[in-house]
């Protein structure tokens, strides 16, 4: 009959080699439909990233901003729909900083919040009367006419880089955003609804082969015949020892109680007095030889107890 234990021990070892097996065969580098669905979704992150940074955090750290291209007047470089970021400059440093062929930023008039984004032309360096030491002559790159004189107070920045196509993703977002908001928020919810009912992942531990002696309690029916020869020896093995020990021990309490008896003198003797031990006793011979178990070769003698002469 074989031990519950170890067959339960047996069933879980088996249920959890068949779970391991089973994410080995599905794991996600196994299959190119799988590395192809993560490649993709590192990617779009990566982008989305990348955009979150470049239009949001870069600009505002230079002091700056992104702006949407609305009109074509300096196609083919823009076209409408790009979003272009600028850094902001102070008025101070336009006049030596902003060269010809330099994209800028400017305010059309003091009060108007549009912003032109056009290309410097030429640059006039004087003195003037709002106490700005030059104007810029910019024109845009599909235009044929120059634009108004620009003062260096109302330059709004210098161009940086652009992005193709995003200023109307941009402009759709912020006239839709609770349709965005929204969204989000239904997406963020169905992703936590499938993390938490779907099945769990096994996870693949590789342990180190063990160099232990076979369990006395391993299932023989499911071991090797080589692994049941090596038990029924450990086991064997054991059991010798077991017993040699008990030998062992009973020798050293005969012993005992020999010397225990010589010292009460017993060798002469039994002594008066009510004592159910002394009745069932003995008296010793001195000239016996104490008693002295058979010696194993195979096991370690031991040393005789000094003998005490009256």
């Amino acid at each position: 009959m074989k031990n519950p234990t170890t067959t339960g021990a047996t069933a879980t070892d088996r249920r959890a080699g068949r779970r391991i097996a089973r994410a080995s065969e599905t794991a996600w580098f196994d299959s190119p439909w799988r590395i192809a669905g993560r490649a993709l979704s590192w990617a779009l992150m990566t982008v989305v990233v990348a955009v979150v940074l470049g239009l949001a955090v870069v600009p505002r750290v230079l002091g700056g901003d992104a702006l949407t291209v609305l009109s074509g007047s300096m196609a083919p470089t823009f076209s409408p729909g790009d979003v272009v970021v600028v850094r902001g400059i102070d008025p101070s440093a336009v006049c030596t900083d902003v060269s010809i062929g330099t994209i800028v930023t400017y305010f059309p008039k003091p009060n108007d919040p549009t912003l032109i984004t056009h290309r410097v032309v030429g640059k006039t360096i004087g003195t003037f009367d709002d106490g700005t030491q030059c104007r810029l002559l910019t024109q845009g790159d599909a235009n044929s006419a120059v634009d108004a004189p620009v003062s260096p107070r109302q330059v709004r920045g210098v161009f940086l880089y652009g992005v193709p196509g995003l200023g109307w993703v941009r402009q759709w977002v912020g006239d839709n955003i609770t349709v965005v908001a929204v969204a989000a928020g239904a997406l963020l919810i169905g992703w936590g609804l499938w993390s938490t009912f779907r099945r769990p992942r096994s996870t693949v531990v590789s342990l180190p082969r063990s160099t232990a002696p076979p369990s006395a309690t391993a299932s023989a029916a499911d071991a090797p015949p080589e692994a049941v020869a090596d038990i029924d020896t450990h086991n064997r093995a054991l059991r010798e020892r077991e017993l040699a020990l008990r030998e062992r021990e009973l020798a050293l309490r005969e012993r005992e109680l020999d010397y225990a008896l010589r010292r009460g003198g017993w060798a002469d003797g039994p002594r008066t007095g009510p004592s159910a031990l002394s009745a069932d006793l003995e008296p010793l011979d001195p000239e016996r030889t104490p008693y002295s178990p058979p010696v194993d070769p195979r096991r370690t003698p031991i040393s005789p107890l000094s003998r005490s002469e009256h």
